[in-house]
């Protein structure tokens, strides 16, 4: 795929993404407008405060080049809580209108109540709405350790066990600063792993803004003797990936893009591209079973894959841990409902087969900074060999 059709593509997805964003905004307007009818002062700042919040992400976003960096940063945070509260007032309004239809019929003099008085129910709305993403936010700043133990029947020779700290989704840029960056490394060292493995979405597509604070510098305080290792995940393909990954290889970072690494003489880690690697560059990545042909099964083969979307493949080829992300575990409740439709694996850890499976709920967040209904965690993986 030539650059012209990557740009064709990229308009066409930000066209659409865009034209569901509007369509979305629509009844929320027309609802709060007929909720606010009679109340002057509100009636008269509304629609300004209405088009800058829905329009705040994208003035953030687009205007990072004209406007200086911190208007731009005040911008795309405003618009990143912004998407996590529509989210939570179409919850309400669904609240709502089943509470009014109930109470129309059973009692109709409460029904009654209830309309006279939709002024006094937004701002109850408003309010709720604030205090869950102040909550949301809150939770998504203090970083989990989730710790598996897995035994392999294998013995690689010398070695009884292997400490791995896994951090997926961790999305740096605007949101996730430097600051989160550190936090999230000394979580990392306080584990004393031998490796460090990142299991995609490293950046948020904004390669711009990692590089202009130097963020990957933050990482050489990473102390793992057997290495750093990460995969590319779709974030890094919505962005500039190649020079994502130039950037962090400069602090230890090394990228494992469809291939296998021996480490120690004991162990395989294979490191595979993220299934958006096609629609992004038209190159299709490896097969797992290509992957793993020629690799001594005698030994343990640890596989990294962004999405955990290629489960039988994986089991098929004979890998033994499958390590992912991706999923976020919906990130913001009841959205998980949507994720353990779609993934076999929204989160957590499962044994199919002969391999074991694991899904990190992610260390970052994407959109709003906010986490409801699950936390944000750093892997600490224990793998014990027979």
């Amino acid at each position: 795929m030539d650059k012209n059709q990557r740009e064709k593509a990229f308009l066409l997805f930000f066209s659409v993404v865009f034209l569901i964003y509007v369509l979305i905004h629509l009844p929320l307007y027309f609802q709060a407008k007929a909720l606010i009818h009679g109340n002057e002062w509100l009636e008269k700042y509304f629609l300004p405060l209405f088009l800058i919040l829905s329009s705040a992400y994208f003035i953030g976003r687009m205007g990072k080049k004209v406007f200086p960096e911190f208007l731009s940063r005040f911008f795309i945070h405003i618009g990143s809580f912004w998407l996590g509260a529509i989210l939570y007032f179409y919850l309400l309004m669904l609240a709502v209108f089943i509470l009014k239809s109930f109470l129309y019929y059973i009692d109709n003099q409460l029904y009654q109540s209830l309309k006279n008085d939709e002024g006094m129910s937004l701002m109850i709305s408003v309010g709720i709405v604030a205090v869950t993403l102040l909550a949301g936010y809150l939770n998504a700043r203090f970083l989990n350790i989730q710790e598996y133990e897995i035994k392999i029947d294998k013995k690689p020779q010398g070695l009884d066990c292997l400490t791995i700290a896994v951090a997926s989704d961790i999305h740096a840029g605007q949101i996730n600063g430097k600051d989160f960056l550190s936090r999230m490394v000394k979580k990392i060292n306080c584990l004393h792993p031998d490796l460090v493995l990142i299991a995609g979405d490293l950046v948020d597509e904004d390669v711009d803004v990692v590089e202009k604070r130097n963020m990957g510098e933050v990482f050489r305080e990473i102390s793992a003797p057997w290495g750093i290792f990460a995969i590319s995940g779709n974030h890094e393909y919505i962005g500039n990936a190649q020079r994502a990954f130039n950037y962090f290889e400069q602090y230890g970072i090394r990228f494992l893009r469809d291939e296998n690494i021996l480490l120690q003489n004991s162990i395989y880690l294979t490191g595979r591209e993220d299934r958006d690697k096609f629609r992004f560059t038209g190159e299709k990545r490896m097969e797992a079973e290509a992957l793993a042909n020629g690799l001594d099964k005698n030994l343990p083969l640890i596989i990294l894959d962004h999405q955990p979307a290629d489960i039988q493949a994986i089991e098929k080829a004979g890998f033994d841990v499958c390590i992912s992300g991706h999923t976020h575990h919906g990130q913001l409740w009841p959205l998980n409902l949507i994720t353990k439709s779609v993934f076999l694996i929204s989160r957590g850890y499962r044994k199919i087969g002969k391999t074991h499976f694991i899904v990190s709920n992610g260390a970052g967040t994407w959109g709003p900074p906010v986490r409801i209904g699950n936390r944000p965690e750093i892997l600490k993986i224990t793998l014990r060999f027979n």
